[in-house]
């Protein structure tokens, strides 16, 4: 703990608590989970030589495959490997590192030598999940998307595997600032202790994919996350449950804001919140509390930082209002069906996050922009907010595009239109 925090001397003793203190250093040492990163740790490493040598060699090479020259051509004995055909260069680093490992490991003598457990294990960390943490973390995306192929992998790993995947990670930032002797900077200094901590608190429910269905995992860290935050305060239930639940780990801070904020909305928006924030984007799953059917699911990227940049209850309750209304806005687009429910759509919310102090205050101004939604593909869909002239250029030229509308009170509010 103290060579994490307040590093080493230059004959790698650890060095003291200072007596003159820097803030920072101290308080990641007094406020830090430390049985999170020993269970991490004991669960990675399983107290073995070997696992702390292959954790050790794949901290080494990982990241070499970032340089480009590197990267191999896929023979034709091997092709199509994950999508690329014969000939091609795997522009991917992480493939291009486990094609190299699959199928020349001797160019990675320290690989090759290791025992055949730890060489599987550094290949299950090289697999493609497809894993968000952080959408998990702050319950960004329906279980669909941000878990069924992590869980798809899982079935193929142990336990022990998956906790080493999450130590490399730590190891891997920890590592980030080149200056060992002053120890993992990038966490002590640099990186929120909130949001690390919130990061391996996730875990142990992330592990509990091995037997569970993915939406009864994120059902069950949702409860966790909101008795964490309202130990006093019973779970909500009904048809708005879920999506309580979902905001209040989405707020952060701002999760005080949530209930009284949700309570005044509109009959119609709390629905809209209540069932979209409650599709799973999974067939034949639902969520205990709060079942919904039918597809595709929606998620809003970014939609987390739309709500953390609430300070007040009346804040949060125009951002539910702009939530809800981009989820109405993106239905005219993907009308619900049974036969989608497999299915789900992304709305890439850049523009909520970049202008989202502005969004809340419903005395601001974004300069007489209007929001719209953009249908970008078949499966995605992008918030912005643009001027009166590009929203004229936007319906000469037919592009597939409704104007959101808006809450009463906000200076950009207008009646939903559609072209194209």
């Amino acid at each position: 703990k103290r060579g994490f925090c307040f590093g080493y001397d230059e004959q790698w003793h650890c060095r003291p608590r200072p007596e003159a203190p820097n803030k920072r250093r101290v308080k990641f040492y007094d406020d830090m989970d430390w049985a999170c990163v020993d269970g991490v740790v004991r669960d990675g490493l399983c107290n073995s030589a070997e696992r702390i040598q292959a954790m050790l060699c794949l901290t080494a090479f990982h990241d070499i495959m970032k340089v480009q020259a590197l990267c191999p051509r896929v023979a034709a004995a091997h092709a199509p490997y994950h999508g690329y055909q014969a000939g091609e260069v795997v522009g991917d680093h992480d493939l291009a590192l486990a094609y190299v490992l699959e199928h020349h490991p001797n160019l990675l003598p320290s690989f090759a030598a290791l025992p055949p457990g730890s060489r599987a294990v550094i290949l299950f960390t090289q697999s493609k999940m497809h894993f968000n943490h952080g959408w998990f973390v702050q319950a960004e995306a329906p279980p669909g998307p941000m878990l069924q192929q992590f869980k798809a992998v899982l079935s193929k790993a142990t336990r022990s595997d998956l906790a080493f995947y999450f130590m490399h990670w730590l190891t891997d930032l920890s590592g980030a600032e080149g200056r060992p002797l002053a120890g993992a900077e990038k966490f002590t200094l640099r990186f929120p202790l909130s949001v690390l901590t919130s990061f391996l608190w996730s875990i142990p429910y992330l592990q509990k994919l091995a037997k569970q269905s993915e939406s009864s995992v994120v059902e069950t860290y949702l409860e966790a996350r909101h008795r964490t935050v309202f130990p006093d305060i019973p779970l909500p239930r009904g048809d708005s449950a879920i999506a309580l639940l979902r905001l209040v780990v989405m707020a952060q801070s701002g999760a005080r804001y949530i209930s009284q904020a949700f309570s005044r909305l509109t009959p119609q928006a709390q629905e809209v919140l209540a069932v979209e924030l409650a599709r799973t984007g999974i067939p034949d799953q639902s969520f205990a509390r709060s079942p919904q059917h039918g597809g595709p699911a929606l998620y809003v990227y970014y939609g987390p930082a739309l709500l953390q940049h609430c300070s007040s209850a009346e804040e949060m309750e125009f951002a539910l209002c702009t939530l809800s209304a981009v989820y109405s806005t993106a239905r005219h687009f993907w009308p619900t069906s049974l036969e989608r429910a497999g299915e789900s759509v992304v709305i890439e919310g850049g523009a909520l996050k970049a202008n989202g102090s502005a969004i809340v205050s419903t005395g601001s101004s974004l300069d007489g922009k209007v929001m719209i939604l953009e249908h970008k593909s078949a499966m995605e869909a992008t918030v912005k907010l643009i001027s009166i002239p590009e929203l004229n250029r936007m319906m000469a030229e037919g592009s597939p595009f409704r104007a959101v509308e808006l809450p009463n009170g906000s200076p950009w509010n207008m009646q939903a239109m559609r072209t194209g």
